[in-house]
């Protein structure tokens, strides 16, 4: 998609052919599983590509993705921004963490079909207590020595 990559310029993300791939067998399993469950109401090719892989990937705008190893998102839903990100820096190691089942399902079958590796969804519902995960996250970057003074970073790392 030519608008998509003129996009990524303006953000300075470069994607390979197969990464631009991958992309696109996300958007399809997407508007495949949405038909069976309630994933999204942003189905149209282009919407898709705009506010759910585009706008996930803005967070390379202010921070460096390449000098980061370990990421979690909170509340993974259909994946973004992690998978996005994920296919973008395929050396991430990514924790999504979701109350639905079958979310966890769809975002473990995403990460089959586009063969990422090290991805690793779970169910944090009712049981997990939030207090326990914010401390977790917290306690990450702290001893990584980072802050969340970037808010798409916030975003990123504890959609609440």
């Amino acid at each position: 998609m030519r608008v998509f990559k003129q996009w990524l310029k303006e953000i300075d993300v470069a994607l390979t052919h197969d990464q631009m791939k991958q992309f696109e067998a996300y958007y399809d399993t997407l508007v495949d599983w949405n038909e069976k469950m309630n994933l999204t109401r942003i189905t149209d090719k282009e919407d898709a590509y705009e506010k759910h892989f585009f706008d996930s990937l803005l967070a390379a705008k202010c921070y460096d993705f390449t000098s980061v190893q370990r990421m979690i998102d909170v509340g993974g839903g259909a994946g973004f921004p992690s998978i996005p990100l994920k296919i973008a820096y395929p050396h991430l190691n990514v924790t999504i963490l979701d109350a639905s089942n079958k979310r966890i399902q769809f975002l473990t079958h995403v990460a089959k079909v586009l063969e990422l590796d090290n991805v690793h969804p779970f169910i944090a519902g009712q049981k997990t207590p939030l207090v326990t995960i914010i401390i977790a996250i917290s306690t990450m970057l702290l001893l990584r020595g980072q802050s969340l003074e970037c808010q798409c970073l916030q975003n990123i790392v504890c959609r609440l």
